[in-house]
């Protein structure tokens, strides 16, 4: 195992606050076979070594546990050095927007990525969601999590980020992602789609 490789892993679950249970596919750096053993060792799907169970056993295809790279991944589209994490990225994006096509995984709300390049030199984890959050700008927040404002027409939660601002229950990439645009009228900001 590398600790960085799991760490952004788990940084990036974090700070989205969910776990490996609430993402329904994965996009793993899979330039070469051994660096998708890698991948699916790092995100924690199997014990360190155990990878290949999960290949063997049908778990990381669509419809099964975790589908990992349905998208056919670098091996089957290419790998274009510097646009690899974007496309990566990008595929994830269309899978919680249920624009995939034929590789569509089923319902997906949450998918994330792991990308690496130079060995591991270079190594970043994001997860891209679907869930209809707003952030609320009224009230630092409650005990409860919930947003101040009660006439917020929105599913709200307060999710805390670094120093202190509010920030998107689907962070990405370890850094605080943009604040969305204000809402005048519930008080709340609301994630474009």
């Amino acid at each position: 195992m590398l600790p960085h490789v799991r760490t952004t892993v788990l940084d990036a679950f974090d700070r989205a606050h969910i776990t490996l249970d609430d993402v329904d596919g994965f996009e793993v750096h899979d330039c070469f076979t051994p660096s998708e053993y890698l991948g699916i060792d790092h995100i924690g799907l199997t014990s360190p070594g155990e990878s290949w169970k999960a290949i063997e056993n049908g778990e990381i295809e669509i419809g099964g546990r975790l589908p990992i790279n349905p998208s056919g991944g670098l091996i089957g589209g290419g790998h274009p050095v510097g646009a690899t994490g974007v496309r990566m990225l990008l595929d994830a994006a269309r899978q919680v927007s249920d624009t995939a096509g034929d590789y569509q995984v089923e319902g997906a709300k949450t998918f994330a990525i792991l990308n690496f390049g130079g060995s591991t030199a270079t190594t970043v984890s994001f997860v891209i969601g679907r869930r209809r959050t707003a952030w609320c700008s009224t009230r630092p927040g409650s005990a409860t999590g919930r947003c101040a404002n009660s006439s917020c027409p929105n599913e709200s939660r307060v999710v805390p980020t670094r120093r202190g601002r509010r920030g998107p229950t689907f962070a990405a990439g370890g850094r605080p992602t943009a604040q969305p645009p204000r809402s005048a009228s519930s008080g709340c900001s609301r994630p474009t789609p």
